[in-house]
């Protein structure tokens, strides 16, 4: 639910409600719980020696705060001027930050840019809209919709009406606030990498394109038994998609597996390529969809 306060402004036949405060502006240093900002410094060195995160070592960040009962905020990075990544964090019980999802690329999760790009692809704003006047007069602070790494929405109020937009790709999901707001919590079956931790393993390949060959979809699925076998089919298979399967099979969202990272702790991530490559939990995966090779 989101709470809207004062004036309202029609642009182009939209209404926009413009709150007193600018809720959509990013969080501050001031604004962070304690201890965040050192806890992102600490993951920032710790993937900027991974492989394909080198640009991360010095890189500036914006910190926004997850929707309500989250208690998870999405770090965007950026170096000279253009995003290049992102991170969840999640506050633990005893007061620390643990690291859930991450991922590198120009279209961060949760990017308000990829955001404004939807609306207008979407033509829910008019393409002469300015960016600085969107973020004054949208309220973000509640419309980030974050499940896990595989249920992660804006939910935007425009006109009256809701929409669902994708959090990482900026398309526009056809589906209902209703169907959005039912979806049991998954914040307690979420993985995520303590400090200290440090990767085992990092495998890497070109991915390939889901969509320049569907014979995934008359195929029946490959199902690995545990990840061992899936980090041997990933090796030697030309390629293995992942299909995600959303909304009681409403939404399937496709995606190549680039490879893999495996944590000491954590255990093992898959990467794979959307818009970026996108470092997710395996254990959500599996509990999302199926594997195709």
């Amino acid at each position: 639910m989101w709470v809207w306060i004062a004036a309202i402004v029609v642009v182009s036949g939209l209404t926009w409600v413009v709150p007193e405060t600018t809720a959509g502006r990013p969080v501050t240093t001031a604004d962070n719980p304690s201890g965040l900002e050192e806890t992102v410094k600490q993951y920032l060195l710790k993937l900027s020696a991974e492989p394909g995160m080198e640009s991360w070592k010095q890189a500036e960040w914006t910190t926004y705060p997850l929707g309500p009962g989250t208690h998870g905020w999405v770090v965007i990075l950026s170096k000279n001027g253009s995003e290049i990544g992102y991170m969840v964090l999640y506050a633990t019980p005893d007061g620390a930050y643990e690291l859930g999802e991450y991922g590198t690329g120009l279209s961060p999760l949760f990017s308000p840019h990829t955001l404004y790009r939807g609306l207008i692809r979407h033509e829910l704003i008019p393409e002469s809209a300015d960016f600085a006047q969107f973020m004054k007069q949208t309220d973000l602070k509640d419309s980030r919709i974050y499940h896990d790494a595989l249920f992660a929405f804006w939910k935007v109020n425009l006109a009256g009406r809701t929409y669902i937009f994708d959090a990482k790709t900026g398309e526009q999901l056809p589906v209902t606030e209703e169907q959005v707001d039912s979806l049991r919590p998954f914040r307690g079956q979420t993985v995520t990498v303590p400090l200290p931790d440090k990767v085992l393993d990092n495998f890497q390949r070109t991915p390939a394109d889901p969509y320049e060959n569907l014979s995934w979809l008359a195929q029946q699925p490959f199902e690995p038994d545990h990840f061992p076998s899936l980090k041997q089919t990933l090796q030697h298979a030309k390629r293995l998609l992942f299909v995600a399967e959303m909304f009681s099979g409403q939404v399937l969202k496709p995606f190549a597996i680039a490879g893999y990272q495996e944590w000491e702790t954590a255990g093992p991530y898959l990467i794979v390529d959307e818009e970026g490559l996108r470092y997710i939990p395996y254990s959500t995966a599996v509990r999302h969809g199926h594997f195709y090779d």
